[in-house]
């Protein structure tokens, strides 16, 4: 094969030989998961994502003694909409398949993280108890949905119940301390 044409040739004669069509050819022609880039720019992409989150977090740590009450809500509600979105973006495109999971993992963790800073504001048990069940269901949802047919799953049970139980601890602790006000 010298040729651009005897190589087209040959391309058309295999394709009608074993019955291919263009999209038959068309999607092996497509680049696959090996394709998709460099172990560098995977790396790089994770950095990057660690950079934000991390600059969101001393954001969050710098202003929060000058913002009120509906300002600490917003962000958090808002990080958690703006990561669900991007999410449900990435959903429309194969490339960013692997970006999606921890998308709505943090942006279900920055929502009901909202609804329980809420719930001190409002001083509402159900608020609390809301927000509680929203995270723990979902984190359970997620170790059962991802971990269940690995060898790490009994691991994974015996990490996210004290994860569980430190919640619990912790949503028994915030309503002590800043709705029922009592020691």
């Amino acid at each position: 094969m010298t040729s651009r044409k005897e190589a087209l040739d040959t391309i058309i004669a295999l394709a009608r030989e074993h019955e291919l069509d263009v999209q038959d050819i068309a999607a092996a022609l497509k680049p696959g998961d090996a394709d998709r880039g460099s172990s560098t720019s995977r790396i790089l992409a994770w950095v990057g994502g660690i950079f934000i989150l991390c600059g969101l977090g001393f954001f969050i740590e710098t202003f929060w003694a000058d913002m009120n009450a509906a300002a600490r809500i917003i962000l958090y509600l808002g990080a958690g909409l703006v990561m669900l979105v991007v999410a449900l973006v990435f959903i429309e495109n194969a490339h960013y398949e692997k970006s999606i999971l921890p998308l709505f993992l943090l942006a279900a963790l920055f929502q009901s993280g909202a609804i329980i800073y809420l719930s001190t504001l409002v001083r509402s048990r159900m608020l609390l108890f809301t927000g509680t069940c929203a995270m723990i269901g979902y984190l359970g949802w997620f170790t059962s949905e991802y971990f269940a047919d690995s060898i790490g799953w009994p691991l994974v049970l015996i990490i996210i119940g004290v994860v569980f139980i430190g919640f619990s601890v912790f949503a028994v602790k915030i309503s002590r301390d800043y709705i029922t006000g009592s020691p």
